[in-house]
Order: structure tokens, then C-alpha cells, then sequence
């Protein structure tokens, strides 16, 4: 049943939670640490039709086009507006 589906899936969540606390790994650090470009990643090895050169540039100016608007983000948020 749905019901006993989402139990389950609460005590398996919670069960997570406690062996990473007890572990002191911190699985938000490598889900948002930034990486560097000549860093291998967990994917690396599938291939892709996109190669990482593509990717990288991409990534380069998605940077590069949303720094102005985190900025104005910021400034608006600290003004109170």
C-alpha cells in the first residue's frame, strides 16, 4: 500500500540520517563543493555525445551570465527590497 510504502521509505531515510551522522561525512560538501575542471568526475566514465570540452564552456558561461544577476539578487536582498 502507499501507506506502508512511505513508512518504509521514513525509516530507510532515517536510518541514512543516522549512519552519516555517525560517520561525520558531510554529503552536503560533495554535492555542492565546486570542482575543478581537470577534477574526474563520477560520470566521466559514460560515454557522452557532448564531450566535457563542450560541457566545460557551457558551464564557463552560464557563470559568466548569471554573476550580474546573483549580484543584483544579493544588493536587492541586502537593501530589504
Amino acid at each position: 500500500t502507499g501507506t506502508g510504502n512511505q513508512r518504509n521509505l521514513a525509516v530507510e531515510i532515517k536510518q541514512v540520517g543516522f549512519m552519516v551522522a555517525a560517520t561525520g561525512i558531510d554529503p552536503a560538501w560533495y554535492a555542492h563543493r565546486e570542482r575543478r575542471f581537470d577534477e574526474l568526475l563520477p560520470w566521466d566514465h559514460i560515454g557522452a555525445r557532448l564531450g566535457r570540452p563542450f560541457l566545460e564552456k557551457a558551464y564557463a558561461d552560464v557563470l559568466k551570465h548569471s554573476d550580474g544577476a546573483t549580484k543584483q539578487r544579493r544588493g536587492a536582498s541586502a537593501s530589504g527590497r
